[in-house]
């Protein structure tokens, strides 16, 4: 599938702009650092984001500052597969290629 047709797709599927590399980059940041979590979620809600994937991950973030937990890789990894053990998340799906 050509990505230019597929963010394309998305931005008509939602009626919105949508930019993939700032969705990653936000997520990417609450995972490095979870205290910029409270910037961004002073702005955004899993609503906002355009891949069902990238809401998904933003929720559990939601969760577990909501609960008073630390956001991190592995904190949010256990949160995703507490709420869909089934599924089998890969470490693109998060974001955690080796840099």
């Amino acid at each position: 599938m050509n990505n230019g047709h597929y963010r394309r797709d998305l931005a008509l599927e939602r009626g919105l702009p949508t930019s993939l590399d700032a969705e990653q980059l936000v997520l990417g940041s609450i995972l490095l650092d979870d205290a910029s979590f409270d910037a961004a979620a002073g702005t955004l809600r899993p609503d906002d984001f355009s891949l069902e994937k990238h809401r998904r991950i933003f929720q559990r973030m939601v969760d577990l500052r909501g609960r008073g937990e630390r956001i991190d890789r592995v904190t949010v990894i256990e949160e995703l597969q507490r709420h869909n053990p089934a599924r089998i998340l890969r470490r693109a799906e998060l974001h955690l290629q080796p840099r």
